[in-house]
């Protein structure tokens, strides 16, 4: 049975051996020839966040500590510029500063183009419905024996009797105003 002291050195010296490991391997890919430009920034900057968590109090604290940190923003900001440029907006997580550059101009591209579009569809698809549900109500009632159609059959016959109507009320009007007409010549001749 071993003492917690123990376990804690135990857990340190894994944790050191693994942090080698990582070290090795990073080296490794920054002096690899066939290792690309991206990969052997994120390698370098591995190195330096494991070199930086080995540090010593004193060393962490002073001058060396603080150049190590600079050197990571700088190499950690140099990848997430180049990921960003290919797309690769993982990294970015928390910036929403940049979240929010040129939301304005999206929104407005959005507007013009893509709602117009919906907007456009929309009135088309409802055209196209009304249309084809017209279409449909025509041919029910062209129908024969359907109540449709005999409804329809009502309906045209009230506006043939309206029609009828307007033009006998139109043709009295006519012959009334000629009638008025030679009336007021006769009188003021």
């Amino acid at each position: 049975m071993s003492t917690p002291e123990q376990q804690g050195l135990r857990k340190a010296d894994q944790q050191l051996t693994r942090s080698s490991i990582e070290l090795k391997k990073n080296e490794a890919i920054a002096a690899s020839e066939d290792a690309g430009y991206m990969q052997k920034l994120a390698a370098s900057l591995n190195i330096l966040r494991i070199q930086y968590r080995m540090l010593n109090e004193e060393e962490f604290k002073g001058a060396k500590g603080r150049g190590m940190l600079k050197d990571i923003q700088e190499v950690d900001a140099e990848i997430k510029k180049l990921d960003s440029e290919m797309g690769n907006h993982q990294r970015k997580v928390g910036d929403y500063a940049s979240a929010f550059d040129n939301v304005g101009e999206k929104l407005q591209q959005f507007i013009v183009r893509d709602l117009f579009k919906a907007t456009a569809s929309i009135i088309v698809y409802t055209a196209l419905f009304e249309g084809v549900s017209k279409l449909g109500q025509l041919i029910i009632q062209s129908i024969p024996g359907t109540e449709a159609y005999e409804q329809e059959q009502a309906r045209l016959l009230k506006v043939n009797e309206d029609l009828a109507k307007s033009f006998e009320d139109l043709v009295s009007s006519m012959l009334k105003l000629r009638e008025s007409t030679k009336y007021n010549s006769r009188i003021y001749g």
